[in-house]
C-alpha cells in the first residue's frame, strides 16, 4: 500500500488487544479491531482524542483471530470504511469462523485444547473483506505512505503494516506483555521457525520499533539479540549483524523514530 502517512501512532491499549491509529486529523488506517463487545470502550477512547469514528478511513487485519476481529463488524458499521485482510484470512473474516491456534510453547499446548472445547466463546460477527489479495495491493486514492507486508508464523496470512519512517504494527508476530508470550514470542502460532524469519524480514526492511497487539513497543535491538539467542542456542545460521546492532543503547531505535502515544480505557 503506498500513499501519505505521518510517522506518528496512537495506540489504544484495551483488554485483550492494542488497537493502533495511523495517520492524522484527515484519515486514519486501524490496525486491528480488537475483541467482541469492546466497541463503547473503543468509541469512548476515540473520542477522549478528539477522534470520530468516519475519520477511520481503512482498517487492515494483521490475522483473524477472536481478539483482533471480535469488534470488525461494529467499528467497520460505525466509520464505513472498507477493511483490508490477506486472502488466507479472508474465508475466517467472511464465515466468523473460530481459529485457535496451537501452541508453540507449554503453556500454548496446555490452553489450546481447551480453547478448541469452548469456541462459542470466541465467536464474531461476519466481515466481508474489502481488498482481499495475497500480494495485498491497495489502490493509490487511499493515501497512506505504508507497505503491508506478509508476516507468516503466527497464521500462514498474518500480515505487519509497516510505515515509512521505520515503525510496524505486527499483530502477533511478536509480544512484550508476560500473559500473552515469553521471549517476545507468543504461546501460539502456526509455526515458531516461520515466526523468526519473519522477523528477520523486517529488520531488513531496517524496521526499528515493532508494535505488537500485545503489550508495549519492542525496540530491533531487542529482536536482534534474540535471533543472536536462538542462533547460540539451535545452531541456525545468523542473520547478518545478529548480536551486533551498530546502535547505540538498548533504546535508541525507539527514541530515533516514531512519535508513539498510548491511552488505554
Amino acid at each position: 500500500m503506498q500513499g501519505n502517512l505521518t510517522d506518528e501512532v496512537l495506540t489504544i491499549s484495551l483488554p485483550l488487544c492494542n488497537y493502533h491509529l495511523l495517520g492524522d486529523r484527515s484519515g486514519y488506517l486501524l490496525v486491528d479491531a480488537g475483541a467482541r463487545g469492546q466497541y463503547r470502550m473503543f468509541a469512548a477512547a476515540l473520542a477522549r482524542q478528539g477522534i470520530r469514528p468516519d475519520q477511520i478511513k481503512l482498517i487492515v487485519v494483521t490475522h483473524a483471530h477472536f481478539d483482533h476481529v471480535g469488534n470488525l463488524h461494529a467499528i467497520q458499521s460505525d466509520c464505513g470504511c472498507p477493511v483490508v485482510a490477506h486472502v488466507k484470512e479472508a474465508e475466517i473474516l467472511r464465515e466468523g469462523k473460530t481459529v485457535i491456534p496451537p501452541g508453540l510453547d507449554r503453556v500454548g499446548k496446555v490452553l489450546s485444547p481447551i480453547g478448541r472445547r469452548v469456541p462459542w466463546l470466541f465467536g464474531f460477527k461476519p466481515v466481508a473483506g474489502d481488498h482481499v489479495s495475497s500480494d495485498l495491493s491497495l489502490p493509490k486514492e487511499y493515501g497512506f505512505a505504508v507497505t503491508v507486508v506478509p508476516t507468516p508464523g503466527h497464521t500462514v496470512g498474518s500480515v505487519s503494516v509497516v510505515q515509512d519512517t521505520g515503525t510496524a504494527c505486527v499483530g502477533d508476530l511478536m509480544t512484550s506483555h508476560w500473559l500473552v508470550g515469553r521471549d517476545l514470542v507468543c504461546h501460539f502460532g502456526d509455526d515458531e521457525g516461520t515466526v523468526y524469519e519473519s522477523w528477520r524480514a523486517l529488520l531488513r526492511m531496517d524496521v526499528h520499533t515493532f508494535l505488537p497487539a500485545h503489550g508495549n513497543p519492542i525496540s530491533a535491538v531487542q529482536i536482534a539479540r534474540r535471533l543472536a539467542q536462538r542462533t547460540v542456542a539451535s545452531g541456525v545460521p545468523p542473520f547478518p549483524g545478529e548480536g551486533d546492532t551498530g546502535l547505540d543503547g538498548e533504546n535508541r531505535p525507539v527514541e530515533r523514530g516514531t512519535r508513539f502515544q498510548q491511552t488505554t480505557r
